[in-house]
């Protein structure tokens, strides 16, 4: 790692002690600003975790916990408010989490996109077979089926 003062020292992979953020990121500055973090965290821990996600781009539970922990987050305080968190992070369209990995995507996801692919014809099969559907899937199916009819007069 090369300092702003030139010197260089080197640093092993997988440091826990060691921060790292893209430069110019809010993440940056909570490093560099102590107390930023865990105030930011206490304020609302689900922009600070987003953030770390969007920073990282891809990130895994694990290292999205040691870097919140890293910038200065208590440990236990990270781990018990991401169980409460999770629920919300899935919730952003930005976020895609896929087993321990959560991705960040600039477009926003549509978590029914392939329901609202299907032909008009599957669409209403699989509305008509299934059991139980939650809202948000009863209205990508709805959609897929609106394809094919022709409009309302």
């Amino acid at each position: 790692m090369r300092w702003d003062d030139g010197s260089e020292e080197r640093v092993r992979p997988g440091d826990q002690s060691v921060g790292y953020a893209t430069e110019e990121s809010v993440c940056a500055q909570w490093l560099l600003e102590p107390g930023a973090a865990a105030e930011a965290f206490e304020a609302n821990p689900v922009h600070v975790f987003t953030e770390f996600i969007r920073d990282s781009g891809k990130i895994t539970k694990t290292m999205l916990l040691r870097r919140t922990v890293v910038a200065g987050v208590s440990e236990s305080l990270v781990k018990t408010v991401y169980t409460a968190s999770r629920a919300a992070l899935r919730a952003d369209p930005h976020i895609q989490i896929s087993n321990e990995s959560h991705t960040w995507n600039d477009a926003p996801i549509d978590p029914y996109a392939d329901l609202r692919s299907l032909t008009p014809h599957e669409a209403l099969d699989r509305l008509a077979g299934a059991k139980s559907l939650r809202q948000p899937e009863r209205a990508a199916l709805a959609d897929a089926v609106r394809t094919g009819l022709s409009p309302r007069s």
